[in-house]
């Protein structure tokens, strides 16, 4: 995650953040369904550690392009703190989406889970 956000962070500010932050998302959709299919550790290792990697990138660019489309009032209370907020919010309803998954996939269930991420 480190890793990502400091490329992706720098190559936003260069390239335009919603173009990266459009490649941020592909990149980590991508690997979280490779993660999903994987067939053993070194696989699994590889694509989890990539998608860390677009995971990473989104922290700064999706609070930059918060920051750059919200009112100037607004910009630091309350948008920015519901952004960094949204990550709690996602874990909460990800757990409650993953029990029923959980219960009706068995031991898939950890594949379904990164399939849902992705």
């Amino acid at each position: 995650m480190l890793l990502g956000s400091l490329v992706f962070g720098n190559l936003s500010d260069r390239y335009g953040r919603k173009t990266i932050y459009t490649y941020d998302l592909a990149l980590t959709a991508v690997f979280l369904l490779l993660t999903g299919l994987s067939h053993n550790f070194y696989e699994f290792f590889a694509f989890q550690a990539l998608a860390g990697v677009g995971i990473g990138a989104d922290y700064p660019i999706s609070s930059s392009i918060q920051a750059e489309f919200s009112p100037l009032r607004s910009r630091g209370g309350r948008f920015l703190v519901f952004n960094i907020f949204s990550w709690t919010i996602g874990s909460i309803i990800f757990y409650a989406i993953s029990i029923p998954i959980v219960l009706f996939t068995g031991s898939l269930a950890w594949r379904v889970m990164y399939f849902t991420g992705a």
